[in-house]
């Protein structure tokens, strides 16, 4: 006698179920060590190592949501997991920055859009994206 479910469709409802399952308990696709508000202090791409000294570049984890703002435009969405480093639906503003306010701005969010694994490195956090490049961002104090 055959139940009528068939393998891929029983481990869709598992996977399903699973889900839905982490969803209700709050599961985060952030680790808490990561949850924070961080700054750029740094970015190394096929152009050389810079230091962030123009205007913040900020990079907030919170649950699953990403949100930056590199001083002119913002940016959200959604972060799948950190290993390996998977975002999705990414929106950004569109203003009309001005030219030379922030060098670092087009970098960072190139790289931003190339990340491919998230890493600690002492209290620093750091974004990988491939050809040695990467974002390094230091944690940002909380207001109290």
């Amino acid at each position: 006698m055959t139940s009528g479910w068939t393998t891929r469709a029983r481990w869709a409802a598992l996977a399903g179920g699973a889900l839905l399952l982490a969803t209700l308990s709050g599961c985060s696709a952030v680790p808490d060590g990561v949850q924070a508000s961080w700054r750029l202090a740094s970015l190394t791409d096929a152009r050389g190592s810079a230091t962030s000294t123009g205007k913040a570049i900020t990079l907030r984890l919170t649950g699953d949501e990403i949100a930056s703002d590199d001083s002119c435009n913002s940016y959200d969405g959604r972060v799948l997991s950190t290993d390996p480093w998977k975002a999705s639906d990414l929106a950004a503003t569109a203003m009309g920055c001005v030219s030379g306010d922030n060098p670092l701005r087009a970098r960072f969010t190139t790289l931003l859009a190339a990340a491919t694994t998230a890493r600690r490195d002492g209290a620093d956090l750091v974004l990988d994206a491939p050809g040695s490049s990467e974002l390094r961002f230091v944690r940002v104090a909380a207001r109290g």
